[in-house]
This record gives C-alpha cells, structure tokens and sequence, in this order.
C-alpha cells in the first residue's frame, strides 16, 4: 500500500448544497505533522494527497454572512476514506478586542481553541477590533 493517496470529498450546507470556496485544511494527528490544503470547487469538492494515518482536518466557510460555520473532523485514513463534510450552523461568537486601557485591536487574528489547543475557528478582527465567526462544536465524527 501506498504512503500517499489521493483523498475527495465534497463539502455541503445543512440542506446538502456544495459550499463553493470553502478552505479544507488536513493535518497529521500523529507523525510529523504534515498539513496539506484546498479549496472547494463550483462543486463542492476538493481533493488531496494525504498520508495513510489518522487526519484532523478544519473546514472554513467563504467569506461572506452564508451562516455557515467552521468545523472540523478526525479521520483514519489508514481504514476509511474522508466523507462527505456537512457544515452546520453553529453558534456565533463575537466582541471586541482591546488592549490596556480599553484601546481597541484592529486587524488582529483571532482564534478560538478548546481546552485541548485544537482550533475551532479564526477570524481577523475589523480596524477597530470587533470580530465575529460561527463556530460548530461538535465533531463531525
């Protein structure tokens, strides 16, 4: 068996329409850690070229108020193949970043992080610091 091969899967919205444009973002859970990313097409799909072991690979949603949230899911490529990615709705986080003395942050990362420092959803915030992302907390598996 190959160490590589060549993974497809398609991403769509609660009501199973593609989601163009959509960043897909694979990394070894185990191993050197080995990332590798796409896009989505006009059809939902995307295809990438990933190691035979377990996978933790991110969705983001395009740009845009699509009410689409991020999500992520782990895989063992190893004994399955990479499924068909639903995005859900999730919950919105949002506020504004500020620095001492209540000074606002703009255009700064925010990423939001478990417990475990896996990440859940990044943004950047506008010039005056407010940000807002939809994050999906559940694991797709």
């Amino acid at each position: 068996a190959a160490a590589y091969r060549a993974v497809e899967a398609t991403v769509v919205d609660p009501n199973g329409q593609p989601v163009v444009g959509a960043g897909v973002r694979c990394t070894e859970a185990v191993g050197d850690g080995r990332s590798e990313a796409a896009n989505t097409d006009v059809n939902g799909l995307f295809t990438l070229t990933l190691p035979r072991s377990p996978m933790s690979c991110f969705v983001t949603p395009p740009g845009g108020d699509d009410g689409l949230a991020a999500s992520r899911l782990s895989v063992d490529l190893s004994s399955e193949d990479l499924p068909n990615i639903e995005l859900g709705r999730g919950e919105v986080i949002s506020g504004v970043l500020t620095a001492g003395r209540g000074v606002e942050v703009g255009l700064a990362l925010v990423e939001v992080r478990d417990g475990e420092g896996r990440l859940w959803g990044s943004t950047v915030s506008d010039p005056e610091g407010a940000f807002s992302l939809r994050v999906d907390w559940v694991d797709a598996r």
